[in-house]
């Protein structure tokens, strides 16, 4: 008897094994896939991938540059430093050092308040001159004078009102009064301006780099100091002075006589022999590209070194590096690069050419180093006495060079993931992004500004990577470009960008396409309005920009289709939906950006909210953007999230629907295997599915030709079984084998499953977190 109950024992848990492997204790949830119920036809544009804008942190990183700030748009500061005795301590101004000269940066657009520099000083006539630069932020630059208090005071504004005016006002108790008409303007990011305000005999001039842009006469000021602003925006200001008509310095921020001691662009050392008398300035008068470049002054030279490297350059032994830099400069001498170590060992050398007086000329060299080492010196030194000034400098291994301006494994990497559709340039600095910056000789286009560090102040960062190089990888792709604009710009300079990619041949901005290598139109037809979309611009400013660019864009071939920003929050879409029906029927898509959270409960109430959002959308007659996904900081890596908002997005995205990673994300492992697994097997129309309550799987399935293709996210924290019954067969029937493709830590395994009649079991184990089966129709 035992032996009996043994046997019958061994052959329940056979059965239970057979059923999944869940154990017998849980019951084994029998889904039913209806063939003869189609739903939702699944958009072929959800896998796509968002490039990072320049400026965005870690665009940089696909690029092949070895150098940082090689335009030598940054100099090293030393700071903060407590303000002067006499200026107002208004948070979130600082003032930093760097060689003798000073900036005045506003690092906090939250804060509205004013810097005071001198309150009620007597001057009843003079001059006041400054260098300005917004970092970033949707407006641009104040300058202050007649200054009683913060209160009250006369307001210049570049850039005000959404960056579109420049606006002078009188402030009196808080209150603004216009002085002059607003002028049609803009200020861009990262670039510096030289502003000029005179005032006398009554008359008040403002001119911005050289134009004067305000003129008022009989202004009476009876006494007033001068001070600093910014508009919704963080800014820096440079070289301020206040003079007398006559040019006699009332107030000089920096002493001109230390001005151009030592000053060294970040990310370089100075490289000296101490028998060398040797000097350093950044210099704003003669840059190459950009606004400024870096002067090497060798006043005394008597052999080795005189100039400037940069450390932490990875190079390999015998591989080659190819680079340019430029020069301009008096005085006979001759320029050396190299690569070496930082205890000083010579990998690699070449001499070059000393510079030409008066013209700016490139250098080419090529540097192979005879031994390998990750944290090499690139230096530049000057043999001989001369004053030589340096700009837009390279080095780019050869074999990571690629005709788009990505590294070529970023381009591997993107051939690999088969993405359909490219979105660039993603992220919210694609709304500091300026398209003319990107495009003609790599050269000559100046460096981005990188908003999203520690400390906002300017970061250079480059532009190699533009409009032509963009929309020429995704011809070599294969993949759909959707270019993102800018609003900010204003409605004229974002018609240009898009006739630069669509204008015939014959047009002005087709001719300047042509000459840049493209004669024939790129023919984009997806366009998103701006990147992320936080609090500014609020809803109502948003709108108006979305509306005047779908009413000027009437009439583009082809027909452009318009991807409104939404809201941040991914639940919310009603006033989206208004604000993209009102803009008109150009306005097909509404995007969100996604950052997958952490924990299972909040994925699984994204998920939901995601489902909910698209399928209103749809009833609106609009489709669901999903843009620039990634997991937040704190969320794990794991498939289980992608294959999660994959499956969502297929229930109720529709046939229009998009979706992209932005890039980094992509190259996850587990990511980049889940989604080579989805791309491989894609669904062309959902089935309906009856998943039981009590134990729902996340599961959809749909049909893909001949096949029947059914992917589970599974959380993957434990064992489970599902038995899938297919309905609705008719004179059809299933294959007798099926494919299994499990996804864990590594590579997808495959196996065979057995087909008993209409029923499919499949056993879900703890680690794998995707599974798809593919299973062949017969009698067809």
């Amino acid at each position: 008897m035992p032996r009996l109950v043994f046997v019958f024992a061994t052959l329940l848990l056979a059965d239970a094994l057979a059923r999944g492997g869940a154990g017998a204790s849980e019951p084994v949830p029998r889904i039913a896939i209806h063939v003869d119920r189609p739903e939702n036809k699944v958009s072929p544009l959800l896998f796509g991938c968002s490039l990072p804008a320049p400026g965005t942190p870690g665009a940089d990183a696909l690029l092949p540059e070895l150098l940082r700030n090689r335009s030598f748009e940054k100099v090293a500061w030393i700071g903060p430093k407590a303000m002067p005795e006499g200026w107002n301590q208004a948070r979130g101004w600082q003032l930093f050092e760097f060689g003798g000269r000073h900036a005045i940066v506003r690092a906090d657009r939250t804060l509205d308040e004013p810097l005071v520099i001198l309150r009620r000083r007597n001057w009843n006539a003079y001059r006041l001159t400054l260098l300005g630069r917004k970092i970033d932020g949707p407006d641009g630059l104040s300058i202050l004078f007649d200054v009683q208090d913060s209160h009250n005071h006369v307001r210049w504004t570049l850039g005000a009102h959404g960056n579109r005016q420049h606006v002078l006002e009188s402030i009196g108790a808080g209150i603004p009064r216009p002085l002059a008409p607003p002028v049609p303007g803009r200020i861009e990011t990262g670039r510096c301006y030289r502003i000029d305000v005179t005032l006398r005999r009554g008359v008040l001039q403002c001119s911005l780099d050289g134009r004067l842009i305000h003129y008022v006469g009989d202004v009476r000021f009876p006494w007033g100091g001068v001070g600093l602003g910014a508009s919704n925006s963080t800014a820096e200001y440079l070289d301020l002075a206040v003079y007398e008509p006559k040019d006699v310095p009332l107030f000089l921020l920096d002493n001109p006589a230390k001005s151009k001691l030592d000053t060294l662009a970040a990310g370089w050392e100075p490289l000296r022999a101490e028998e060398n008398k040797v000097g350093f300035h950044w210099e704003a008068l003669y840059p190459f590209n950009g606004q400024f470049c870096q002067g090497v002054r060798v006043d005394a030279y008597q052999g080795g070194d005189a100039g400037i490297r940069q450390g932490r350059i990875p190079v390999t032994a015998g591989a080659t590096y190819r680079g340019r830099l430029h020069l301009r400069g008096t005085g006979k001498a001759t320029v050396a690069v190299s690569l070496r170590s930082r205890e000083g060992a010579l990998y690699a050398s070449q001499e070059l050419s000393g510079p030409v007086a008066g013209t700016w000329e490139p250098r080419d060299f090529v540097l192979k180093p005879t031994a390998s080492d990750p944290q090499a010196d690139f230096c530049i030194s000057v043999a001989g006495t001369a004053t030589v000034l340096l700009d837009q400098v390279s080095l780019i291994p050869e074999a990571a060079r690629s005709p788009w301006g990505l590294r070529s494994d970023v381009v591997a990497s993107l051939r690999a993931l088969r993405p359909t559709f490219l979105c660039w340039p993603a992220g919210p600095s694609a709304n500091q992004y300026h398209w003319r910056r990107g495009i003609g000789a790599v050269d000559l286009r100046p460096g981005a500004c990188l908003t999203g560090g520690e400390q906002p102040t300017f970061e250079p960062s480059g532009n190699d990577f533009g409009t032509d190089e963009f929309l020429g990888l995704c011809r070599e792709l294969g993949a759909e470009p959707i270019v993102v604009l800018n609003p900010y710009l204003g409605p004229r300079c974002v018609l240009d960008w898009v006739s630069y990619c669509n204008g015939e041949p014959g047009s002005p901005l087709g001719r300047e396409r042509a000459a840049n290598g493209r004669p024939e139109p790129y023919g984009v037809r997806r366009w998103l309005v701006g990147g992320e979309r936080m609090m500014e611009p609020d809803a109502q400013d948003y709108a108006v920009m979305l509306g005047e660019l779908a009413r000027e864009l009437r009439g583009f071939v082809p027909t452009p289709q318009l991807i409104a920003i939404g809201s941040p929050a991914l639940g919310e879409f009603s006033a989206d939906a208004r604000e993209a029906k009102a803009a008109g029927p150009m306005v097909t898509h509404v995007a969100k950006s996604l950052r997958w959270p952490a924990a299972a409960a909040d994925q699984a109430v994204t998920w939901t909210a995601l489902e909910r959002t698209a399928g209103n959308l749809s009833d609106q007659g609009l489709h669901l953007a999903l843009m620039d996904s990634c997991p937040a900081p704190d969320a794990s890596s794991s498939a289980h999230p992608f294959g999660a908002l994959l499956n969502a997005l297929t229930r109720a995205g529709g046939a229009g629907a998009l979706a992209s990673l932005l890039f980094p994300a992509a190259e996850l492992p587990s990511v980049k295997a889940a989604w080579a697994l989805a791309r491989s097997n894609p669904l062309e129309q959902t089935l309906h599915i009856e998943n039981p309550a009590g134990a729902p799987l996340d599961l959809v399935a749909g049909r893909s030709r001949n096949r029947l293709v059914i992917r589970i996210a599974h959380p993957a924290e434990s064992d489970a079984a599902a038995c899938l019954r297919v309905v609705g067969l008719g004179a059809r029937r299933l294959a007798p084998t099926a494919r299994h493709y499990a996804l864990g830590n590594g590579a997808a395994e495959e196996s065979e499953l057995n087909v008993q009649g209409d029923e499919l079991r499949l056993s879900l184990r703890a680690g794998q977190a995707i599974h798809i089966v593919v299973a062949e129709f017969a009698g067809e």
